[in-house]
């Protein structure tokens, strides 16, 4: 992996400075991966237990499995520049991330690889393996892990791992299983180190694609009117239902025609959106591309899809963000991109991927997104050369579906309940629903372009105001998204409050009291006088003064 693969700046959330064994190294850290504000308690507390127990010369050759940003292996590389230390991670991301520290510290006896914590090992095996465990994984990996580990070890070798101290109990007891011996532990509030050295044979490689340590089982699932069977893998979601917003798409995806015959899926999961589109037709895909972060995503995605489609040609690949898929002159030529989204917070995330599905699609061509409805916000600010064609939210998640114009050109918006007529401003990528009284706005930040176009469909769509109520509640009216402030401008409108003393429908009653001539209204407390009151929860805070002439006639001030 080189720099090409890093995804930008924008995912580094801050550079910290650490120091292992007198050699002082700094981190890039991200958002999107584990222990974005520092290094850990955990790897501390490993790398303290290294420096005490490791003799001073050093290993030959290193492995950091689930390295992270690198804060092990690197550490390592760092005190013993003479070693070969490799670093594996399944996740892209953090892969690139280590690549890229690596190279900040300037350390050139690294490699990082995209890959599952054990696979393709060297022959000759490793004098140090390293692991800060994930405490998710599940006990049938954690197993796998430690009597693999352990066979891997050349003679006089050492493994040392950090586990959350919940998990203590069984390691030790996992180690001894796996044919090898404890020699060495430490521990803290939170975690657990254990020493292990090799003392049987050790486990074997498992078979598979993805290993069967991981699989946690096997059922049927259904979506979008079709049902399929599939094997599901442990620390992954879906794994025995689907959740609401893999049904929502695949409902969505439903309702649609043909997808095309060559696919593309970001972020396949388990792998239940592959099959759902490949199970449609007789036919099947021409050709299929999985692309995403995790590897083992990738992996039984794959294999599910085998399993339905054996003549489907299916293609992986590790990246740590969709914005870099169709680069590097790759040719495009897709028909159908399924986008499941989850951005790294605080990065440029959503210009990139529109950019590669631009890059990706033939003119013509679907683009189905998948994410949380304030995500697909952000994206959809700005759809130039696309027409919308499905748009539907269910429980804060949203799935939407895009065809990509002809040569580009302007955007159009699409279908929300059928229909209804659409207002685009040109040059800025928006669109926003005339009917704004039927189908308001999503209660999401919107930019300030939406909110003066959406301030003058409703003030000329709605009843002629008095000059003094417009000045009142012109800044509740100009937000959609506030509803009070339109509950408020219609409670003045209702009063009839007027500049100029009390409204002429009004006259002073006995005893101070205010009645309407020809009929008699109830106030709250059931007696006759004002109509009801606006509600003050809901009427405008003025600073200062009144303009309304309201309060000098000693009527009671809606706008209070």
């Amino acid at each position: 992996m080189d720099e090409r693969g890093f995804p930008g700046k924008d995912f580094i959330n801050r550079r910290v400075d650490f120091q292992f064994a007198g050699v002082r190294l700094k981190l890039d850290l991200s958002l999107g991966l584990f222990s974005s504000a520092g290094v850990d308690s955990g790897s501390i507390l490993l790398l303290k237990s290294i420096a005490r127990e490791c003799p001073p010369d050093g290993p030959g050759r290193v492995l950091d499995a689930g390295c992270g940003t690198g804060a092990l292996g690197l550490a390592s590389a760092g005190r013993w520049r003479e070693a070969q230390v490799r670093m594996v991670d399944r996740d892209a991301l953090a892969a690139a991330f280590a690549e890229h520290n690596a190279r900040l510290n300037g350390l050139t006896n690294v490699s990082v690889r995209h890959s599952l914590m054990l696979d393709d090992p060297p022959d000759g095996g490793f004098d140090l393996i390293l692991s800060n465990f994930p405490a998710k994984a599940g006990d049938p990996v954690l197993a796998d892990y430690l009597g693999r580990s352990s066979a891997l070890l050349a003679p006089g070798g050492r493994g040392a791992i950090v586990i959350v101290r919940t998990l203590a109990e069984r390691c030790g007891e996992l180690i001894a299983a796996g044919g090898a011996k404890v020699i060495h532990r430490d521990a803290s509030k939170g975690h657990a180190v254990f020493h292990y050295a090799r003392e049987g044979e050790g486990g074997d490689n498992p078979e598979g694609d993805p290993p069967e340590c991981y699989i946690r089982r096997e059922g049927e699932f259904e979506a979008g009117g079709v049902r399929y069977r599939a094997r599901t893998v442990w620390n992954m979601g879906d794994f025995d239902r689907l959740s609401w917003r893999l049904e929502l798409m695949g409902e969505l995806l439903g309702k649609l025609g043909g997808l095309g015959r060559n696919m593309v899926f970001w972020g396949p999961g388990q792998g239940h959106l592959p099959m759902l589109c490949c199970a449609r037709g007789r036919r099947g895909p021409a050709r299929v591309l999985l692309a995403g972060r995790d590897r083992l995503e990738l992996l039984i995605s794959r294999s599910n899809l085998k399993t339905l489609r054996p003549d489907v040609p299916v293609e992986i690949r590790g990246l740590g963000d969709a914005g870099l898929l169709g680069g590097d002159g790759e040719p495009g030529g897709w028909d159908c991109f399924v986008s499941d989204l989850s951005p790294v917070p605080r990065s440029e995330w959503a210009g990139p991927l529109r950019g590669a599905a631009a890059r990706l699609l033939c003119p013509g061509g679907i683009w189905a997104v998948l994410g949380r409805s304030a995500d697909l916000a952000v994206l959809t600010r700005s759809l130039k050369g696309w027409t919308g064609v499905r748009d539907e939210r269910r429980r804060g998640w949203r799935a939407l579906v895009l065809r990509r114009n002809e040569g580009g050109g302007r955007q159009r918006s699409p279908e929300k309940g059928g229909g209804a007529e659409w207002i685009t401003r040109r040059g800025k990528g928006i669109s926003i629903p005339a009917d704004l009284k039927a189908r308001r706005i999503s209660r999401l930040v919107q930019p300030a372009s939406v909110r003066r176009l959406t301030s003058r469909i409703q003030v000329r769509s709605s009843m002629v105001m008095p000059e003094s109520a417009k000045a009142i509640t012109g800044t509740m009216i100009s937000d959609p998204l506030r509803s009070r402030g339109l509950a408020a401008a219609s409670s003045l409108r209702t009063a009839g409050v007027v500049p100029g003393g009390p409204p002429k429908a009004f006259t002073a009653a006995p005893g101070g009291r205010n009645s309407e001539p020809g009929r008699r209204s109830l106030n709250p407390a059931g007696r006759p006088g004002l109509p009801r009151p606006p509600d003050p929860r809901f009427a405008p805070r003025i600073s200062g003064g009144c303009p309304l002439d309201a309060c000098r006639a000693g009527l009671r001030c809606p706008a209070r």
